[in-house]
């Protein structure tokens, strides 16, 4: 019979030596050796006999679901692991009809308490005893994560390309309509000297002049204008952010201070103070008093923290005006270590996203804000100052109706 994995794990099964019985028609070495390589297996491999009690479990199930070989084998799976009672329904169906189902990219919350996705194999045992299903389930978060990392690295690459390559085809033109709004708004002064010396010489009262031009609406198309023209020019500069590599200063910096000073930015902001009501949001921090530093560069991650308050703010603002006073806009910090990591997460009680904006919001140029309102470069510029300057990550976790969670990755400083 030639050996492969599947072989090994209907010769354990079926002798019962990963129950802790050692078959009486296999060598003892041979038996070692079968064990050995099954705990070599990067992916969990899970056989369960027809009520779903475990038979076999490798190490990497007990790395994967945080459940020891002598925890598991003997106990129902679907009862006795965390996390897993969801997916029963694949085993019915296997079990049913001896098919094959696929699962891929399921989220999963780790023995850690770490977000992840898994992808899950299951079919059943070739054997003419009593039926068995496999289970094999492989942690993909990381593979998942450098995949959305390498495609939106190149939505970055892209930008950049065509900011530095349009920016001065642009700001050419722009900056002649700017000027010479302000030329004409100069000009239709009536405090300005020359206007006076000319409207006298026209023998032209200045205060009629004046009248009209503004029943004409002729003072209130300038200022579109120019507003028009100055928000062009902003998306111009953030374009250009991502085109130009920028000296970073990393150090070793306090999770409470970068955090405390992005509030502090937020509070300074003219248009969240007038606007939107910034401070009646209610900002909580739930950060561990021996919490490690972090290495970044301190002002691009308060612009990232600031710029993600800023959203919540103007989010949970137009949600406070449809639900009233009873509605009480919140922001909550939380921060913890994870490996050789520090986690940020900005939680807010906002109004939250479908899964089809979620999935596009690190989009350059994506936004759900009117015209006038957002270029929807903020969070692509996010995400690329933590996953280019500073090899981190951000995600964004949201159900719809019921706010929004910002998970930052940084690496930690080494102390």
């Amino acid at each position: 019979m030639t050996t492969t994995p599947d072989n090994l794990i209907e010769m354990g099964s079926q002798s019962g030596s990963f129950l802790g019985h050692s078959p009486a028609s296999l060598p003892q070495d041979l038996v070692g050796h079968i064990e050995a390589i099954l705990d070599s297996q990067p992916s969990a491999l899970v056989t369960v006999d027809a009520v779903g009690k475990v038979l076999l479990w490798n190490k990497a199930a007990t790395k994967i679901f945080g459940v020891t070989k002598e925890q598991a084998l003997g106990n129902n799976l679907f009862a006795s692991v965390p996390g897993i009672a969801k997916y029963e329904p694949i085993f019915h169906n296997v079990l049913a009809d001896g098919s094959e189902e696929v699962r891929n990219k399921e989220p999963y919350i780790f023995p850690d308490g770490a977000p992840g996705l898994i992808n899950i194999l299951a079919y059943t045992l070739s054997t003419d005893q009593t039926p068995r299903v496999i289970f094999r389930v492989r942690d993909v978060s990381q593979v998942s994560k450098l995949e959305h990392m390498a495609i939106q690295t190149g939505k970055m690459a892209s930008l950049g390309g065509l900011a530095s390559g349009m920016a001065h085809e642009i700001n050419n033109p722009l900056g002649g309509i700017l000027q010479s709004c302000q030329l004409i708004q100069m000009a239709l002064s009536i405090e300005n000297k020359k206007s006076k010396e000319l409207l006298a010489e026209l023998g032209l009262p200045a205060e009629a002049v004046k009248q009209f031009l503004t029943k004409r609406k002729i003072y209130h198309y300038l200022d579109i204008i120019e507003k028009s023209g100055s928000k062009a020019a902003s998306i111009v500069r953030n374009m250009l952010n991502f085109a130009q590599k920028k000296e970073l200063t990393l150090k070793s910096e306090t999770v409470d201070e970068v955090i405390d000073q992005s509030i502090k930015l937020a509070y300074m902001e003219y248009d969240l103070k007038k606007y939107y009501d910034v401070h009646h949001v209610i900002f909580e921090r739930e950060i561990p008093p021996d919490m490690p530093q972090v290495y970044c560069d301190r002002f691009q991650i308060e612009q990232v923290l600031y710029h993600l308050i800023k959203n919540s703010v103007y989010e949970m603002y137009h949600l406070k005006q449809r639900l009233g006073d009873n509605y009480v806009p919140k922001i909550v910090f939380r921060s913890r270590p994870y490996q050789q990591r520090v986690i940020i997460e900005v939680q807010d009680n906002g109004p939250g996203m479908s899964e089809e904006v979620r999935a596009k919001v690190f989009d350059p140029f994506f936004t759900t804000k009117p015209v006038d309102k957002g270029t929807g470069l903020g969070l692509a510029m996010c995400y690329f100052i933590l996953t280019e300057s500073h090899q981190g990550n951000i995600r964004v976790d949201s159900i719809e109706g019921e706010g929004c969670t910002f998970t930052i990755e940084l690496p930690a400083a080494t102390l």
